[in-house]
């Protein structure tokens, strides 16, 4: 067990609240790698211009980071470093002639095309997944 007062024990409240205290584009590309020895969080980013351009907003990142963890943030250094990348989303189901014809029955009340065709796509969708619900009886 690790000791209270170790990096990875303040790290992990950290990497708890990341992606939601600075939002998905910079969670893709910035990431709490560790806690230096002087209690200096080191963010891992994706390059250089990353780097300089949060170093310019290092204040706003803590003070995030800080609101979300409800306790003033610790000192931020950003050094290019490998930063995790979410998982590839699986291909989309395919649509059942079944559920594309209730889809497009549904949305031929829309009058704009744009949005007709927008409507049936999620209503595709929706449909597709809830083929793939497990029965509830």
């Amino acid at each position: 067990m690790l000791p209270p007062s170790s990096g990875a024990e303040q790290l992990l409240p950290v990497l708890r609240v990341w992606p939601a205290a600075v939002g998905a584009t910079l969670a893709r590309e910035a990431w709490p790698a560790r806690m230096a020895a002087d209690g200096t969080l080191v963010v891992h980013v994706t390059s250089s211009l990353w780097a300089s351009e949060l170093q310019l907003m290092e204040r706003a990142v803590g003070e995030k980071l800080g609101a979300a963890l409800g306790r003033p943030s610790p000192p931020l250094r950003f050094r290019v470093g490998p930063v995790p990348q979410p998982a590839a989303s699986p291909p989309p189901a395919p649509v059942s002639p079944v559920a594309a014809r209730a889809a497009a029955e549904l949305a031929e009340q829309v009058a704009d095309p744009a949005l007709r065709d927008a409507v049936q796509a999620a209503l595709e969708r929706t449909l597709v997944r809830s083929d793939d619900a497990p029965d509830s009886a």
